[in-house]
């Protein structure tokens, strides 16, 4: 049985790989077209032309739809980092207004910055001249930075063209990983003073009310201490900012502070346990046992 019956082209005389109706679409306005102009010449679409137009409107729309993606994937790695990313958008500029595949904007010290980002989802290395159109939109738009994701990388001469200029050559896998890095240092940059801070609320709290709210068990009982969450913590940090793992010191055996094997691991766990600490110093009890004085109804412990 072949694909076709007769002449005119029909959606249910196709044998699809895929049954997507976004693949019809481009495929009857293809065949529409065609239609149109063999009308024009008084022709009629053979069976085989009609096959080949299917083929080609399919692959085409799988290729878009590969590239549709991509884009989306791009644009919402900038929404995560907490900016804004608006896709296809049209940017105007001193000559003319250009198409972009995702523009990114943002606060920054008080100044409104943006970004324009174009997305080649292709099986080849991008070339020079793609580099070079691109510096010409940014500065046409007067954009804070361009930037160029490739997955297949750059071809020779790319890289030299995007030096001493506000264009970034990159790939969205390694501007995941750099992401990631960073955010990763400035949530460890933020532990000292947390360290800190729950180091002097925990010891401005007399032992017998550290023990009587269950910040820490009496001695010979199990259960939460907060001042060994402490001590393991200070060597975890201090560990983590050297980048030494498994964490050195006295107190790195307990609390599974041995099974951790990068900074990751060791922001994840100072995260769980400092969390859990400052919970229940900033209960509304524990602050009053810090400050001397007693809720109402409350006797000195």
């Amino acid at each position: 049985m072949t694909m076709f019956d007769q002449n005119e082209c029909n959606e249910s005389q196709l044998t699809f790989p895929c049954s997507a109706r976004w693949v019809l679409v481009g495929f009857h306005a293809a065949t529409a077209h065609r239609r149109a102009t063999n009308a024009k010449w008084g022709q009629k679409m053979d069976p085989s032309d009609c096959r080949q137009q299917f083929q080609i409107t399919f692959i085409f729309m799988m290729k878009n739809r590969a590239w549709r993606d991509y884009q989306e994937e791009a644009a919402e790695f900038f929404r995560e980092l907490g900016l804004e990313a608006e896709t296809d958008a049209r940017v105007e500029g001193v000559r003319t207004a250009h198409d972009v595949d995702v523009l990114v904007t943002f606060n920054h010290a008080g100044l409104s910055l943006k970004w324009l980002v174009e997305c080649k989802h292709w099986k080849r290395r991008v070339s020079k001249l793609h580099v070079l159109g691109l510096r010409e939109i940014v500065s046409d738009v007067g954009a804070d930075r361009g930037i160029l994701l490739a997955e297949k990388g750059f071809q020779r001469g790319s890289s030299e063209a995007a030096v001493k200029s506000n264009v970034s050559l990159t790939s969205l896998a390694d501007l995941r990983q750099t992401a990631s890095d960073a955010l990763n240092q400035q949530r460890l940059n933020a532990f000292p003073r947390r360290l800190a801070e729950a180091h002097i609320s925990y010891w401005s709290i007399s032992k017998s009310d550290r023990i009587d709210l269950g910040i820490r068990h009496d001695i010979g009982d199990v259960g939460f201490h907060g001042g060994i969450v402490l001590m393991i913590a200070q060597d975890v940090l201090l560990s983590s900012l050297a980048g030494k793992f498994p964490p050195y010191g006295n107190s790195a055996f307990a609390l599974g502070a041995d099974q951790i094997t990068n900074l990751e691991e060791g922001l994840n766990w100072l995260e769980s346990q400092l969390s859990e600490l400052e919970k229940k110093l900033g209960t509304p009890e524990t602050a009053a046992r810090r400050r001397g004085d007693y809720l109402a109804g409350e006797t000195p412990a």
